[in-house]
C-alpha cells in the first residue's frame, strides 16, 4: 500500500517556484531602487537644489546604495563559488557606493544594469512555464 507522504522529489517542484518567484521580487525592488537612483541623479544634474534637497538627495542616494550593498553581502555568503560570483558581479560593488561626489554622480547608473538581470529571470519563469504546459499536452 502506498503512502500519500510527499517526497523530497515532490518537494522540490515547489521550493523551486518560491525560489524563482522569491528572486523575480528580490530583482523587482532592486529595478525599482535602481530607477529612483537614475531619478535622484537626473533630479541633482538638471535641477538647481537648495543645500537641503540637496542633503535629502544625498541621504536618499546612500539609503539605496546601502541597500544594495546589503543585497550583494547576502548573495555572496549564500553562493558556493565566491570567488566565481566577485569574478561575474564584481560591477555591483560599483553601485553599492554612495557616489555623493560630483565626478563619480554617473556610477549612479551603473545600478541600471538590473534591468539585465531581471530580464534573465522573467525568461527562465517563461521557459519553465513553457515546459510546464507542453507537459500537460
Amino acid at each position: 500500500m502506498k503512502t500519500n507522504r510527499p517526497t523530497a522529489t515532490t518537494l522540490a517542484h515547489p521550493r523551486r517556484r518560491m525560489t524563482t518567484y522569491l528572486l523575480i521580487v528580490n530583482e523587482v525592488i532592486m529595478f525599482v531602487l535602481a530607477l529612483l537612483s537614475g531619478v535622484l541623479f537626473i533630479v541633482t544634474e538638471t535641477m538647481h537644489l537648495t543645500t537641503t534637497q540637496t542633503l535629502l538627495v544625498d541621504i536618499g542616494d546612500t539609503i539605496v546604495a546601502l541597500i544594495f550593498l546589503c543585497e550583494f553581502v547576502v548573495r555572496l555568503l549564500l553562493v558556493r563559488e565566491r570567488g566565481h560570483y566577485l569574478a561575474l558581479h564584481s560591477w555591483e560593488v560599483l553601485a553599492a557606493i554612495p557616489v555623493t561626489l560630483p565626478f563619480t554622480q554617473a556610477l549612479r547608473l551603473v545600478r541600471l544594469f538590473r534591468v539585465i538581470r531581471v530580464v534573465i529571470h522573467l525568461r527562465e519563469v517563461r521557459e519553465e512555464v513553457a515546459t510546464r504546459t507542453a507537459r500537460l499536452r
